[in-house]
């Protein structure tokens, strides 16, 4: 999972908010596969912050962690502007062309 946004800003910090708050089990099934229950799946997650704060793209840091780790299935998690009230709360994007800054407010 990988969650976009700042952290310090409340109105772009949903992905990190969420993601502080997923059991990640990716290193356990792998270092002590004892204590996890059969079927468990492996689960990675990583809030990055923003580029005004790390100075790298948020796109680069993504390349390099899916280039590495190589997972089935990528999650991505961001807060959603948008200029029409009813999408709050309500809009689920599946895409597999990427996020597009800004996107929601055009």
């Amino acid at each position: 999972m990988f969650g976009l946004g700042n952290e310090y800003v409340t109105p772009d910090s949903l992905g990190p908010k969420v993601i502080a708050n997923i059991e990640v089990t990716r290193h356990v099934i792998k270092y002590l596969p004892e204590y996890v229950e059969e079927g468990t799946r492996g689960i990675s997650a990583i809030s990055p912050g923003v580029l005004g704060t790390t100075g790298i793209e948020t796109l680069e840091i993504l390349e390099g962690i899916v280039e590495k780790v190589k997972p089935k299935l990528l999650i991505v998690i961001d807060a959603l502007a948008s200029r029409s009230i009813e999408r709050i709360s309500s809009s689920i994007q599946i895409a597999d062309t990427g996020i597009v800054p800004g996107a929601g407010v055009r």
